[in-house]
């Protein structure tokens, strides 16, 4: 869609464009709201008449709002709201639904800094802070750009609040619609920027925190808190994948205690497993080995994605530590269990444990380890596996391919194959992980080869691993 005009009156914006990257929260609401987008343009209509206004609203101008993120010129965002609200039986604003650059009406008690709400005792109070701390992540994250302080201090604030609620309590609410978005993230990125997903993720952890402050049996708790591991957990990934080790580890101990209080010893040994890889990239090869032999121990007997993900996550530490046979031996171990996972766990998920992505752990394993022929063959078989949104997969794959051209003897062509694989990425994705394997690659590069200047080029653009 061409770009809109921002024009800002009376508290809310008339128009803004945002480069056409779906509205996964509007999305999840009008699924929960049971509506078509017939229906709904229905719904609008007549809610509208209500009020005493004429709309004219079309099916394509709804489809735009989830499809390509439209921002909609008001009325319409306060009569999605209004319309999903009544239908969820829950108070919905536009920034609930995903127009992060809608603007509260003058007087909203929003702070311009989350740190600013302190964290308070009650889960009253915590529910108000929440709600207040659930749009600033929106807007921040739109407004602002990733890391920048007060987004850090939202993130952090989000956590400290539902740490807060994780101690034994009870609580409503439509636990199906919840676990259902904790597993639609779980499907990854799907050509969404780690920064779209991490604000909406955000946005869905500080309203799972709300329903953990309120009073629940304890059965619909333990579900909740489960939801809460996935949510959290799925936010430790992104900010993996963008660089921040640090605060990836901080989401990953709020997943650990949550999934510990809702007793899920799977969803426990996931998180263990994934927070294991924060170690391989960033962290000891040694730690990493503690992590994911304790999410083995914790996932217990018979084949699950958690006990593979954890034997692929030691394939990939023993590498790092020079033992290839070790490490092979533990790609044996994962690819046995591959071939023996049940239903969901064999899922193309975050949470499951597929073929492309056991072939992705593989390729970094065996390229570590010097195999370059059977890595190159790993690479092969996953990119033929890969969505064309995948542009994390395909670059880390890139990089390993980088690394053993160049491991086998053409450092100025793994050079450039590195350099190409970081300069298609657009800039706002060229950081964190993929920056950090090829800081690894060009550290892996001989002596001699800094010479080059193809591999010049490449440092030009990767900072070095031991600065990060």
């Amino acid at each position: 869609m061409g770009q809109g005009t921002d024009r800002v009156g009376d508290g809310q914006v008339d128009c803004v464009g945002n480069g056409q990257v779906p509205n996964e929260l509007l999305s999840a609401w009008i699924r929960a709201a049971d509506l078509t987008r017939s229906a709904l343009r229905e719904a609008i209509i007549k809610k509208a008449a209500d009020r005493g206004e004429a709309i004219d609203v079309s099916t394509r101008t709804i489809a735009r709002c989830v499809n390509e993120g439209d921002q909609p010129r008001a009325p319409l965002p306060e009569l999605l709201a209004e319309v999903i609200s009544a239908r969820v039986g829950e108070k919905l604003t536009p920034l609930d639904l995903g127009f992060a650059w809608f603007r509260p009406a003058a007087g909203a008690h929003d702070t311009d800094r989350a740190a600013d709400l302190g964290t308070p005792g009650t889960p009253a109070e915590r529910v108000e802070v929440g709600e207040v701390l659930r749009r600033q992540v929106l807007r921040l994250i739109a407004a602002q750009g990733v890391m920048s302080p007060a987004v850090r201090d939202a993130l952090g604030h989000a956590r400290a609040l539902m740490d807060a609620a994780l101690q034994p309590s009870g609580r409503p609410g439509s636990v199906a619609v919840w676990e259902a978005t904790a597993l639609q993230y779980g499907r990854g990125y799907n050509g969404v920027p780690p920064a779209k997903r991490l604000a909406a993720v955000t946005a869905d952890f500080i309203s799972v925190q709300a329903h953990l402050d309120r009073p629940l049996m304890s059965a619909t708790r333990s579900q909740m808190c489960t939801v809460a591991a996935r949510l959290a957990g799925t936010n430790a990934i992104v900010l993996h994948d963008m660089g921040d080790a640090e605060e990836s580890r901080g989401w990953f101990a709020t997943a650990a205690s949550a999934a510990r209080e809702g007793e899920d010893p799977r969803v426990l040994a996931w998180v263990w497993a994934r927070q294991a890889m924060v170690e391989i990239n960033y962290g000891s090869a040694s730690d990493a080995l503690v992590l994911a032999m304790k999410a083995e121990n914790q996932a217990g007997a018979g084949p699950s994605a958690s006990k593979a993900l954890a034997a692929a996550v030691r394939a990939r530490a023993h590498a790092l530590l020079g033992e290839p046979e070790d490490a092979a031996r533990c790609l044996g171990e994962a690819e046995h269990l591959l071939g023996r996972l049940p239903g969901d766990d064999a899922a193309d998920t975050w949470y499951g444990y597929p073929l492309q992505k056991h072939l992705v752990h593989a390729s970094h394993a065996l390229t570590v380890a010097g195999r370059t022929s059977e890595a190159a063959q790993a690479q092969h078989q996953a990119l033929a596996l890969c969505k064309d949104t995948s542009w994390l997969t395909r670059t880390l794959l890139a990089l390993d391919r980088a690394r053993c051209v160049s491991r086998d003897g053409d450092p100025d062509g793994g050079a450039q194959t590195a350099y190409c694989a970081l300069t298609r990425l657009r800039p706002d994705l060229r950081c964190g992980l993929v920056l950090r394997r090829a800081g690894d690659m060009v550290s892996a590069l001989p002596p001699a080869a800094h010479t080059l200047a193809s591999v010049k080029v490449l440092k030009a653009l990767v900072p070095d691993p031991a600065a990060t």
